[in-house]
């Protein structure tokens, strides 16, 4: 009896869970595979679409043409038609005339191949010598040079003048400086000469006057006949550099042979105003584009103004100059007019003894 009815617990617990999951699966199937369990008719049923017979509920436009926008191109500066725009740059300021070369300002060497010193041997006026074949100086001024020595020439009958030192190397100044020094002493030959590198020799703008004795080449003295030299070299655009009683300002020595080119009219304005380069290129700072120095010079107007900046407007098909000063900016001139007249202006040069050697 107790076998039988633990047969028949088995039996309903193995057959009951058997009988759930068909009538479950059973059901499954019948609800998922039957969309409606309502009869639909056949005329109910809904007709085929052509989804490209529809008409949109918001109708199409053509889309606009995309506004082209010109980029903005940045202005040039204007340029008055009747002017034109010269842009330097900051090593031209060690480039000119009128450069100030002395104990405080060091010459400034240009590049390998850039100089304009050459041999002037074979280019210079009968009434003129050198004393070697090498002697150099800055093509630039030769003609002036020329000129001058021609018109003393005329003037006085003298033609025994010759250069006797023009352009120097470092070496050069080097050589001349320590002899000097071991003549006079450090202190003292600073008044004479200058250290390598602050030598106007080193430009090609300066150079020392002689004369030819017999053999010998004896001190230019700038006296006497040879007093015309001082008194005239301004028209030609050269001064006397170190004048007398103006060691103060110069720091050198009376050297009544020393020679430099500054070019016209600057130095007619110097030898007007009685003023050393210094003392020039520093009253020059006064006057500016807008309100220049104005200075006649046989018959020709220059205007003459300092300034600092790179950028320099000057007027169309007029002559003009520009110069650095070796220190902080540029000397502009500007000129009109044309005439071959001369304007001869005269002044004394006071003696001085002196070593005869030069800065």
């Amino acid at each position: 009896m107790k076998v039988k009815l633990v047969i028949i617990i088995i039996a309903i617990v193995l057959v009951v869970p058997i009988v759930t999951v068909l009538a479950l699966d059973y059901a499954f199937q019948n609800t998922m595979y039957v969309p409606s369990l309502l009869p639909v008719a056949p005329e109910e049923l809904p007709e085929e679409i052509n989804i490209y017979e529809i008409e949109p509920e918001i109708p199409y436009e053509e889309p606009e043409e995309p506004e082209i926008v010109e980029p903005e191109v940045p202005e040039e500066p204007f340029i008055d038609p009747g002017y034109v725009l010269l842009r330097m740059s900051y090593s031209d300021i060690s480039r000119g005339s009128l450069i100030l070369i002395n104990h405080e300002h060091a010459f400034v060497f240009p590049d390998e191949g850039q100089s304009d010193v050459i041999s002037i041997f074979d280019y210079i006026t009968d009434s003129l010598g050198v004393t070697t074949e090498h002697t150099g100086l800055s093509a630039s001024i030769i003609g002036p040079l020329n000129s001058m020595m021609e018109a003393f020439y005329e003037e006085t009958g003298v033609s025994n003048i010759v250069i006797r030192s023009a352009y120097r190397s470092l070496a050069d100044q080097r050589h001349i400086f320590d002899q000097t020094v071991r003549r006079w002493g450090r202190t003292g030959a600073l008044a004479w000469a200058k250290p390598p590198g602050h030598s106007e020799h080193h430009s090609g703008l300066a150079f020392d006057f002689g004369r030819r004795v017999g053999g010998q080449i004896e001190m230019f003295s700038g006296t006497g006949n040879l007093a015309w030299m001082p008194r005239n070299s301004h028209n030609f655009g050269f001064i006397l550099r170190y004048p007398n009683n103006r060691t103060a300002i110069t720091g050198t020595n009376f050297e009544p042979w020393h020679y430099r080119y500054v070019g016209i009219p600057h130095a007619s304005i110097m030898r007007q105003n009685n003023w050393v380069l210094e003392e020039y290129l520093e009253r020059i700072r006064n006057y500016t584009v807008d309100e220049p120095l104005l200075f006649t010079f046989n018959d020709i107007e220059y205007e003459i103004y300092f300034t600092t900046e790179l950028e320099i407007r000057l007027p169309y098909d007029i002559g003009f100059n520009i110069s650095g000063n070796n220190i902080d900016g540029f000397i502009v001139t500007i000129w009109r007019g044309l005439t071959e007249a001369c304007m001869i202006d005269c002044f004394e040069v006071e003696e001085e003894q002196s070593s005869g050697y030069s800065s």
